[in-house]
């Protein structure tokens, strides 16, 4: 009966933990957490510390979003915390493909992959203290980046892109994934991420 008139009624399902609320002003705040308490349960925690593993650091004028616990816990439980850190995630030169052979057969493979690993960790801790950055700005102007990987894919020559956007100073959207098809050239592939990143936009 419950699945039944959740598919014929108009339902609005929302989280029981603590999310976080903002508005450009706090009159507009209070006047939304008013509207919503008319009709569930709503309690005000104060002002925003910690939601979803996210650390937030506040002050009068910006907003810092870390996940220096969540981090820390990773390389603990992998044995990373003393390891040297490293300036990018991945090495330009490695190419990993699903069909290399079997993982869990061929040693060779298993150090690649492991390699591979050990440099995504080593990055997160040279980045430990690094965040989302959001600060309070009157601007209005919408910029957006995007790059192209052509036939980056070893397996099926698909390509992948991505792009950021901002609002002012602050990120505000990205993206990141892999083309369902192939594209014939480089300027292909960079039309088809020009026209995500538009379509963001819009």
């Amino acid at each position: 009966m419950e699945l039944a008139w959740c598919l014929t009624k108009r339902c609005i399902y929302a989280l029981t933990t603590k999310v976080p609320c903002a508005c450009s002003t706090s009159k507009a705040t209070d006047k939304l957490i008013q509207q919503l308490a008319k009709d569930f349960a709503v309690k005000d925690h104060g002002t925003l510390h910690y939601f979803l593993g996210i650390k937030a650091t506040t002050s009068k004028d910006d907003l810092v979003l870390t996940q220096r616990k969540y981090i820390y816990d990773l390389l603990q439980k992998t044995k990373m915390t003393n390891c040297k850190p490293a300036s990018t995630p991945i090495s330009s030169t490695d190419k990993l493909s699903k069909t290399q052979g079997s993982p869990f057969s061929e040693i060779a493979i298993r150090f690649t992959y492991w390699g591979v690993v050990k440099r995504i960790l080593q990055y997160i801790k040279a980045t430990f203290s690094h965040g989302l950055f959001i600060q309070k700005s009157s601007s209005r102007l919408l910029t957006a980046f995007s790059d192209v990987d052509w036939v980056g894919c070893p397996d099926d020559h698909h390509s992948t892109s991505g792009f950021v956007v901002y609002l002012g100073p602050n990120l505000i959207s990205w993206s990141y994934s892999k083309h369902p098809t192939i594209s014939r050239s480089n300027i292909e592939a960079e039309c088809k991420v020009l026209a995500n990143t538009t379509a963001k936009f819009v």
